[in-house]
């Protein structure tokens, strides 16, 4: 089993979403424990649907819930306009609402 497979398990990816990640692979874990901050550098060959990615993140930080920062940066290889359109509408419906 890889590190990104014990990852999700760990995390209790719903099993319908796990295909997305079959062909990644977790890189790396940067931590910095003064600061109690860790990171997952993830590579993926095609951008996570909108919903998965959004899942898997509320999951980790569920999972992760004593460490004061964990996130994950997820590097992809292949992606297309549609992909990138919906992060950034729900990016700017976001934090629209919270601008001054």
């Amino acid at each position: 089993m890889d590190k990104l497979e014990l990852l999700l398990n760990k995390i209790n990816l719903p099993l319908e979403n796990k295909g997305y990640f079959n062909d990644g692979k977790l890189n790396k874990i940067v931590c910095n424990k003064q600061q109690d901050k860790y990171m997952f550098l993830i590579e993926l060959s095609s951008v996570l649907p909108l919903g998965v990615y959004l899942d898997f993140e509320r999951l980790l930080k569920e999972h992760f819930h004593e460490v004061k920062m964990v996130d994950a940066r997820i590097l992809t290889l292949h992606f297309s306009l549609e992909d990138i359109t919906n992060y950034y509408r729900y990016y700017m419906e976001k934090y629209s609402k919270n601008a001054p």
